[in-house]
């Protein structure tokens, strides 16, 4: 018979890390996965974070597929995947800034004109446009997120013993009241890999008070399905508005 054992080489994490896992936050980068983790493990769920398939890979060459743990743990008992949807623009500003020594070594000696004309030229349209969930979802048949409830806060779809679930970033300071209804227990947030406590915010917040947008950016949103389903009209035309004030050509 199958089992996540069988899958398990030497120089790996312990099988027991892999079995009755109660949430898998399966979330983009920068959308607030850390603070997902930290919370729920803080009230006991066991917990695994991941990005996505290649992410679970370069991090555990050697261990399980992390596919074949959601099937394998969905056996036993009722398990959520939870992601969490970052308006785009500010989302890929975060992400460069969360990995700016990988992609610019030498970030400490640019202004920030020079960090921006990098980051225009070859991260904007690149980087962490990725919908974790999405694969999963697609794994198992089940169509993706076209709806959101945003009297609620979050969207949810159940197949079989696997519960999708779709937050909103900018609703990260009421995630409490929203995860308590979902679990049906009280849950307070525990914040993790904040911007703003790391070395590089002074830096960061340099770079979002200067930053414009090139004009040809925007009208991709028109085409960016997530960007339609988890903002509501009214909130695309205010995104978009807000940003050509701050639009320059390239």
């Amino acid at each position: 018979m199958f089992t996540i054992r069988h899958l398990i080489q030497k120089n790996t994490i312990p099988y027991e890390a892999y079995v009755n896992v109660d949430i898998f936050v399966y979330c983009g980068g920068k959308c607030g996965s850390s603070t997902l983790e930290t919370t729920f493990i803080k009230h006991g769920f066991k917990t695994i974070r991941v990005h996505g398939i290649n992410d679970w890979v370069e991090r555990y060459p050697k261990g399980p597929g992390i596919m074949s743990i959601i099937k394998e743990n969905s056996k036993r008992r009722k398990i959520y995947i939870i992601d969490a949807y970052r308006t785009p623009i500010e989302r890929q500003i975060s992400a460069f800034f969360q990995n700016i020594e990988r992609y610019v070594p030498t970030y400490e000696q640019l202004s920030i004109t020079g960090l921006i004309n990098i980051f225009d030229r070859q991260f904007l349209s690149k980087i962490e446009g990725f919908h974790s969930i999405d694969e999963v979802m697609r794994e198992y048949n089940v169509p993706l997120f076209t709806e959101f409830d945003f009297n609620r806060g979050y969207v949810m779809k159940e197949h079989n013993n696997v519960v999708f679930v779709k937050l909103l970033f900018r609703d990260i300071a009421k995630w409490g009241p929203i995860l308590s209804e979902i679990f049906g227990r009280n849950i307070t947030i525990q914040a993790n890999n904040i911007t703003f406590n790391k070395d590089i915010n002074t830096r960061y917040n340099a770079f979002k008070a200067a930053y414009r947008v090139p004009a040809s950016y925007l009208p991709t949103l028109q085409d960016d399905k997530h960007f339609q389903t988890f903002n509501t009209p009214d909130q695309q035309k205010e995104y978009i508005a807000n940003w050509k004030l701050k639009t320059k050509e390239l």
